[in-house]
């Protein structure tokens, strides 16, 4: 276990940043799954630049998923964390200001993405730009003022309004779910594959199984990381690859009811590398979908493929772990209860995979349905 990995020394200044290794390892597998996902797509014939800018949106709703999931598994621990998203409780005027300039500035310099070519389209980007950064700056604005004026009216800093809300967003400090970071992610990718189809003429289902491989390489790093941050640790084993964890770690100081697991304590008996075995997992399932890809008979077949393996394999490795409460439909973790949803829905899918058009390998964006660049002045 190496949760903090080095602290870099930053010199004439009092700024000494720290790499953890569970940050790191995220770092790594993100920056893996886009170079191998990359490389493919140029072998495609397809722009390594869709993977790039998917792979953006993927993150960023992989990181709100993946925070969003664990918030709600664990909400007790987040006291009233939705108040702080409730505009109706006060925006800041200077802030709502400060964010509706800001924003819109941003949107009409083309520092934030949006449609050029149609002004009417312009203009409504601009717009939807500035409303958000108003709402957000001036909420975050009248937040940071409550917890200011309580503050120095006498309250405990543990005790300020909005910790809840404050403690939710801090995802460096709180859990990550891998789950709820892989469904949000798809789904924040929808937008874009609808926008690389009708822009640019990309198969969708084709960029998706381009993306699948990926998928699994960037969680066998992040499980790597769980091992180095000591979460997402298994119960209690007498198989000679048992480990020990040492004091201070994450399973040396859970304590566990005898009628959840089994007779013992984590202090003072091996437990199962249950990291370990998902990195493994997660190895294997990119092995399977890499080597695989070139056999497909269908687009989208791998990253549905992706999903299915997941869930079961996730569902078998979830019986060795003790970390999440088995709460769920008798004797089930929230993580075998969602799988069995994702199974179901894999299903789903592969029924359906056969009667869409965009699985056919052979298939070619219609030039009436793309839209075509406009001609530059001469």
């Amino acid at each position: 276990m190496q949760p903090t990995l080095f602290t870099i020394h930053v010199p004439l200044t009092d700024w000494n940043p720290v790499v953890h290794g569970y940050g790191l390892m995220l770092a790594l597998g993100f920056l893996a799954g886009i170079l191998v996902a990359a490389w493919r797509a140029r072998r495609e014939g397809v722009s390594p630049d869709h993977v790039y800018n998917l792979g953006i949106v993927a993150l960023l709703g992989g990181i709100v998923g993946a925070r969003l999931f664990d918030v709600l598994e664990y909400s007790a621990s987040y006291p009233d964390w939705l108040g702080g998203f409730n505009l109706l409780g006060g925006l800041d005027l200077w802030w709502t200001l400060a964010g509706l300039a800001g924003a819109a500035l941003a949107a009409a310099f083309g520092i934030l993405p949006g449609p050029r070519q149609v002004k009417k389209h312009f203009i409504i980007s601009i717009t939807i730009y500035a409303v958000f950064g108003a709402l957000v700056l001036g909420r975050a604005g009248f937040i940071i003022h409550a917890r200011a004026a309580a503050l120095a009216a006498g309250y405990s800093p543990n005790a300020l309004p909005f910790d809840g809300f404050i403690q939710a967003l801090s995802v460096t400090s709180g859990g990550l779910t891998a789950y709820g970071g892989i469904l949000l992610a798809v789904f924040a990718a929808i937008p874009y594959l609808l926008y690389a189809r009708r822009r640019y003429g990309v198969n969708p289902l084709q960029l998706l199984d381009i993306m699948a491989p990926s998928l699994a390489l960037g969680l066998m790093f992040g499980r790597l990381g769980c091992f180095l941050n000591g979460c997402c640790y298994g119960g209690p084993t007498d198989l000679p690859w048992g480990l020990t964890w040492p004091a201070g770690s994450i399973p040396y100081a859970a304590y566990l009811d005898a009628h959840r697991i089994c007779q013992g304590d984590l202090r003072t008996m091996p437990v199962h590398p249950a990291q370990l075995y998902s990195a493994l997992n997660a190895f294997l399932i990119f092995l399977v979908l890499h080597l695989g890809y070139r056999l497909r008979w269908r687009h989208g077949l791998l990253i549905g493929g992706f999903f299915a393996l997941k869930a079961v394999s996730r569902f078998l490795i979830e019986m060795l772990r003790v970390d999440e409460a088995k709460i769920y439909f008798g004797s089930l973790s929230i993580s075998q209860a969602v799988g069995i949803f994702v199974f179901a829905a894999a299903i789903l899918y592969f029924l359906w995979l056969p009667h869409s058009k965009y699985s056919d390998l052979r298939w070619q964006p219609d030039p009436a349905s793309v839209d075509k660049p406009p001609r530059r002045k001469k």
